[in-house]
């Protein structure tokens, strides 16, 4: 009897052995599975972390460009101004240049028709304009003061 005690029992231990490797395998198996869906999750959670982080640096970027493109506006609309500011002052200066030439050559006749005006009349002295822009000049002979029209 004690030998076929021993051998049932010999035969419930291996039972044993076997049915407690199967049940360390099924947890090492699940341990395994739980371990790699952390793993997996941890992943996960990083890609999460770097798609917030590129979004966040996507909305940074959206952010500059429309503020640089609008700073990119007003320099153009400065620009504009300016250029027609320019324009304004180089059409002036030409504008003053051509009355500058003008004037020049009126003066140069004004002074050839005075120059010729004393030839044809020594003895009279011109003194000074008037307010309407005629010559007056005083004789020398007579102290009466007319009025010449050099237009």
């Amino acid at each position: 009897m004690n030998k076929h005690i021993k051998g049932a029992m010999n035969g419930c231990q291996d039972d044993l052995l076997l049915a407690y490797k199967l049940e360390m395998q099924k947890v090492e198996r699940d341990y395994q599975e739980i371990n790699n869906k952390i793993n997996s999750d941890r992943e996960l959670s990083k890609s999460e972390q770097k798609i917030m982080a590129i979004r966040q640096e996507l909305s940074w970027f959206k952010s500059e460009a429309i503020r640089l493109y609008n700073k990119f506006e007003e320099q153009k609309t400065t620009l504009k101004k300016m250029k027609t500011a320019l324009e304004v002052v180089e059409e002036d200066r030409d504008f003053f240049q051509q009355q500058l030439v003008k004037t020049r050559k009126i003066n140069k006749s004004t002074a050839m028709q005075i120059r010729a005006f004393r030839q044809k009349f020594p003895q009279l002295h011109l003194e000074d304009l008037d307010n309407e822009g005629y010559l007056r000049f005083t004789s020398v002979k007579t102290v009466e003061t007319s009025r010449w029209s050099l237009r």
